[in-house]
């Protein structure tokens, strides 16, 4: 993170044909300086919601969570 001067990296298993491409569905890593996470498998569209929640912790714009596991 610090080398790339990132914030956040959110990243897939694109081996994972059940997955990514071609699928309503995702799973994904977060990786910060302050968390590594895996959100299972979801829907797309909640799984975007999910990041935005988690996003918005690490700006310190958002204090509580409501679905994410």
């Amino acid at each position: 993170l610090q080398r790339k001067k990132l914030d956040l990296i959110i990243a897939n298993d694109v081996a994972n044909t059940a997955i990514g491409f071609n699928s309503d569905d995702n799973a994904v890593t977060v990786i910060s300086a302050r968390r590594q996470e895996t959100l299972s498998m979801r829907s797309k569209s909640q799984l975007a919601r999910d990041l935005m929640i988690i996003i918005a912790e690490e700006l310190g714009t958002h204090t509580s969570r409501t679905t994410i596991a």
